[in-house]
């Protein structure tokens, strides 16, 4: 089956009306109406701008850190791909520099580590992502297409093949998994510099890995493709658009990144609800812009990437997020777009409800990536001042 998106899309809703009429709600920030079936949730301000007892926050000081929880091999990290929360409180971190899957306590103890650099059972080459499925069950994703299933002992269950397309994948609830695929359009183009979006799909899987159904289909990511003499080949572009997704129970959020808003669709790709921000502000100025630029020349360019970088198209506005998190009570994180530019400064996350209201922004900690966040905590990594790299857990306080 294959469902063209029509329309982006955003958040969700919190009461409902009849017909096509919007909901009479306290405030008339945030609407809900039913357009054919599918909710429409409409913010025009943040509830936090205007109730700010509401406002929640991240603490400044992690509740644990496991570089310095304990000492010794498993708790130095390089290039952290991934970590999870079981239900038993244990953290779960892919660590790809060492090609291995590490437990540890709720409060940082090491408990146990797996896998090795190759490409046999239980062994990963280029660890990309994990998944917690059900009953602590752990899939490991590693580059191009293997998902390796882990009992909650991390000892070695099966290991499926997910497709040459297949690009970071989450589980549904009742075992079938979701994932992205992405048109590799620079193996196959042939004509002059230009900025191209290939379409991608988002399809739905059997717990064998197979292909059930195409759920969605839409743009993908934003390329600039350049020919350049004998040099040809894929650019990031300025401000690119992107399409993220991410997966709430047996729901799929997705959104293409040209407004703020996304779309919520069921298993098998009907659309359940579109949430918005019209009007949110996406305009670029110039010395944003320059900005930009110069990180992507970095300290001394050669005269080919001055030549690339001067090309490269200057879009009329920039991507709402680049990515999406849902956190355990289903609220929806819509990160901002980050670059060379601002990549280690705090960055801001446009938050929505799981009824589609949208609730503000929030700033995480700077040179902090989040990976996971549960009902009062955050969990990624974090780079110090000699990009050492620390898994770490930040207090969730989320106000009154």
């Amino acid at each position: 089956m294959d469902r063209r998106l029509l329309v982006p899309v955003l958040a969700l809703p919190l009461a409902i009306s009849s017909g096509c009429e919007e909901s009479e709600m306290p405030k008339t920030t945030f609407t809900v109406r039913d357009s054919a079936g599918i909710l429409i949730s409409t913010s025009t301000a943040a509830l936090w701008d205007t109730d700010a007892s509401r406002l929640w926050s991240i603490g400044s000081e992690p509740l644990v850190d496991l570089a310095e929880s304990g000492s010794g091999p498993s708790h130095e990290f390089y290039r952290v791909a991934d970590a999870t929360i079981l239900s038993d409180g244990r953290i779960i971190v892919a660590d790809a520099g060492s090609s291995q899957i590490r437990a540890f306590s709720r409060t940082g103890t090491a408990l146990s580590q797996v896998g090795r650099e190759g490409e046999g059972p239980g062994e990963y080459h280029q660890i990309m992502k994990v998944v917690r499925l059900g009953n602590d069950t752990v899939g490991v994703f590693s580059w191009p297409t293997k998902m390796t299933l882990l009992a909650p002992d991390l000892s070695l269950v099966t290991t499926l093949r997910l497709g040459d397309r297949a690009n970071w994948p989450y589980a549904l609830e009742g075992g079938q998994f979701i994932d992205l695929e992405v048109f590799a359009s620079v193996i196959e183009y042939e004509g002059a510099s230009q900025l191209i979006r290939a379409p991608a799909s988002i399809v739905r899987r059997t717990r064998e890995g197979a292909v059930e159904d195409t759920i969605w289909r839409g743009p993908g990511f934003e390329e600039f493709m350049f020919s350049s003499g004998d040099r040809r080949g894929s650019a990031r572009p300025l401000f690119g658009k992107v399409v993220a997704m991410s997966v709430y129970g047996s729901s799929v959020l997705v959104g293409t990144s040209e407004a703020m808003e996304y779309q919520v669709l069921d298993s098998s790709g009907r659309p359940l609800r579109i949430v918005r921000v019209p009007g949110y502000d996406l305009a670029l100025d110039p010395p944003t812009v320059e900005a930009e630029k110069a990180s992507l020349l970095g300290p001394d360019p050669s005269a080919f990437r001055k030549e690339l970088v001067a090309q490269l198209p200057v879009p009329d506005s920039r991507p709402a997020y680049s990515d999406f998190l849902v956190d355990a009570e289903g609220f929806l994180w819509a990160g901002e777009t980050q670059s060379l530019r601002n990549y280690f400064e705090p960055r801001n996350w446009e938050v929505f409800s799981p009824d589609g209201q949208w609730m503000g922004s929030i700033q995480t900690p700077e040179k902090f990536k989040p990976f996971e966040i549960g009902v009062d905590w955050l969990l990624g990594v974090w780079r110090d001042e000699f990009d050492v790299e620390h898994v770490r857990m930040y207090p969730l306080d989320r106000g009154g």
